[in-house]
């Protein structure tokens, strides 16, 4: 949020999410600590969501014919 002015942020979250209104729920004044953990956090989850969408397709896979 500390790299682009407030309305063009909003103008982007606002079409990102199809025209609903985020001005109410964007905050601000977010610490540089909150920030890290977020963005760590998001990491982990698409990795663990990338692990669990590969262990579904490894699993459930057609079985390779052995030559």
């Amino acid at each position: 949020m500390m790299t682009v002015p407030q309305d063009t942020a909003i103008k982007f979250f606002n079409s990102v999410m199809h025209g609903v209104d985020v001005t109410s729920i964007m905050r601000w004044d977010m610490p540089i600590w909150e920030t890290v953990l977020g963005t760590i956090e998001t990491f982990v989850l698409g990795w663990l969501f990338g692990a669990l969408i590969a262990g579904c397709y490894n699993c459930c896979g057609k079985p390779n014919k052995a030559v």
